[in-house]
């Protein structure tokens, strides 16, 4: 059995991992798979027959196997600068058995995946992902789908930690006012998360000074920047959170003005009797209710066209509330279209709907303290400022 094609020892589950072999036998091969599911090993067999004639091939794709094993990445710890991505690199195995042959192949893998343009690009230069890009670290190897250039713009709303995988390089974050942080305990086994949020805090408590600014270097030398631009002030303003198609987390904000138009279920009436007129009546059950808010997306640039079509690809979205909570929704767009070389920033519009639907009601939560004026309430006589009446006859005092 000779070994003719295998995957990179770093693969991407959303993209092909083909394993391909010749052989001067047509008998069965038995194929064994294991993943590390997180707190288990998950295995998988499968038979293949030889394909062809003398000599026979044995080809098969294990990205579909693999990816139903992968447990769920989660941050190991919060406020901190970089904190170790748990189970966002999958170790996996294969053994594949033909008649006295065995052959063995370790790997291992990653959710998400690039764009087939992106494969062609790198099979005609000969190379992989990761050693074009995410383990290349004189380039920008961050695992986001915002931009690929060496000078990340984005909102002061829209940060969230940037993903990349560990190197033993040294890493510093230069900020706009000359402040270092080096990144430490980097193993290049795992995956980590850069929280510019942790580091702003952190510097503004030391120094009073919050950076919008940060230089990546690494060994010393300059490699890509982000620079934090001002949220928009609006009251229009909307968040969304997304997987971009590397599995990691990311926002963009949503600034044309937001339109609710909830969808309710169809009625469906039905005859009721009615005792007391010995005749039929109309009725019907409480109807559920689906939120849905359309809004454009306000003025973006066609970098920002390219990730606004990442959101609405993406398997899981939120739209993040004022206070942090994030609400599950899907997002879709009816009419997605812009200039294919813009001269200047234009919109689309979205349709952002909630994912369950509700058939009750609860007024929003008032958490308002007991009183907001500092007044004596008193019977009879004039209005005051709560639109209570007063006199000279006091029934309340606040202990103020």
């Amino acid at each position: 059995m000779i070994v003719l094609h295998t995957p990179a020892q770093l693969s991407f589950a959303n993209n092909p991992m083909i394993f391909e072999f010749s052989t001067d036998s047509s008998n069965y091969a038995y194929l064994t798979v294991s993943v590390n599911a997180g707190s288990e090993w998950k295995f998988f067999s499968a038979i293949y027959v030889p394909i062809g004639s003398n000599p026979y091939r044995i080809k098969f794709d294990l990205s579909e196997i693999v990816k139903t094993f992968l447990p769920l990445p989660q941050l190991e710890d919060v406020d901190v600068i970089t904190a170790n991505v748990i189970d966002f690199i999958t170790d996996y195995s294969i053994e594949l058995e033909q008649d006295d042959a065995v052959y063995n192949f370790d790997g291992k893998v990653l959710p998400g995946g690039v764009s087939k343009k992106m494969l062609r690009y790198l099979q005609e230069n000969n190379t992989d992902i990761f050693a074009f890009k995410y383990q290349n670290f004189s380039r920008n190897f961050f695992l986001t789908t915002r931009s690929d250039g060496r000078h990340i713009v984005l909102k002061e709303s829209e940060l969230t930690p940037f993903y990349f995988i560990g190197s033993q390089n040294t890493i510093t974050i230069l900020t706009d006012q000359e402040r270092t942080y080096v990144l430490s305990s980097i193993d290049e086994s795992n995956v980590y998360a850069l929280d510019l949020n942790v580091l702003r805090k952190l510097n503004f408590y030391i120094y009073n000074e919050m950076p919008v600014y940060f230089a990546v270097l690494v060994n010393g030398d300059f490699v890509f920047d982000i620079t934090l631009l001002k949220s928009s002030l609006s009251s229009n303003r909307q968040v969304i959170e997304f997987l971009n198609s590397l599995h990691v987390p990311e926002r963009i904000e949503i600034t044309g003005k937001p339109i609710s138009e909830p969808e309710f279920d169809e009625l469906l009436p039905f005859n009721t009797y009615d005792n007391r007129i010995d005749d039929y009546l109309e009725a019907h059950d409480r109807r559920a209710i689906t939120e849905v808010i359309h809004a454009e997306a306000g003025y973006k640039s066609i970098q920002e066209f390219h990730f606004i079509r990442d959101m609405l690809q993406s398997s899981e979205q939120f739209l993040v509330k004022n206070d942090g909570k994030k609400l599950p929704v899907i997002i879709s767009c009816d009419s997605f279209k812009h200039d294919m070389i813009p001269v200047a920033p234009g919109s689309v519009p979205l349709t952002i709907r909630s994912i369950e639907k509700e058939i009750n009601y609860s007024p929003e939560v008032d958490l308002s303290d007991v009183l907001h004026f500092r007044e004596e309430w008193f019977k009879n006589g004039y209005l005051n400022a709560m639109g209570l009446i007063y006199a000279s006859s006091l029934i309340y005092s606040p202990n103020i």
